[in-house]
């Protein structure tokens, strides 16, 4: 498996990157199975390494199988927000054509939220946002207009989270 990302440094430059995991049964077994003399008992032996580490971690039958089994969908977060609530300095949510801003305040142990300079209790916002989670992914693209979009500025952030 491998996974390519981009990854930026401080400065703003972008490097492509790469995350490789190998995973093998034992030669042996695999042999085996090639001459067609296996046992349908017998326990699955299987390794992971990641990159070009000399590093083996045995693994056991079922996270192997699971592990050959995985999608792209798989892999993915199923956590829609996985910033911490407490680095987030502003959110900007847009509804039908209008943005409404929330802002902060204060540090993360005594954090107060405001919108139109107003204090607002944000504990109901927050827990359902954290609790958000994606059941499923799709390819398609959509066909009306869009009706809400969440923009998650964190703190001393190069770039914001956008929920769409």
């Amino acid at each position: 498996m491998q996974l390519d990302y981009t990854e930026e440094d401080d400065d703003g430059n972008q490097t492509q990157n790469s995350f490789v995991l190998h995973i093998s049964r034992d030669p042996g077994q695999r042999e085996k199975v090639q001459e067609g003399d296996t046992d349908e008992d017998e326990e699955i032996i299987a390794y992971a390494r990641v990159g070009e580490s000399p590093i083996l971690y045995k693994i056991t039958q079922e996270e192997y199988y699971a592990l050959i089994a995985a999608t792209y969908n798989d892999l993915r977060h199923q956590e829609v927000l996985s910033a911490d609530f407490n680095d987030i300095n502003q959110i900007d949510i847009t509804l039908e054509g209008e943005t409404y801003t929330i802002t902060t305040d204060g540090d993360a142990d005594d954090r107060t939220y405001a919108y139109e300079d107003e204090e607002i209790d944000i504990t109901s916002f927050r827990d359902a946002l954290t609790a958000l989670r994606a059941n499923s992914f799709t390819d398609e693209q959509p066909d009306q207009k869009e009706e809400i979009s969440l923009t998650v500025h964190l703190i001393e952030a190069v770039n914001a989270i956008v929920l769409n």
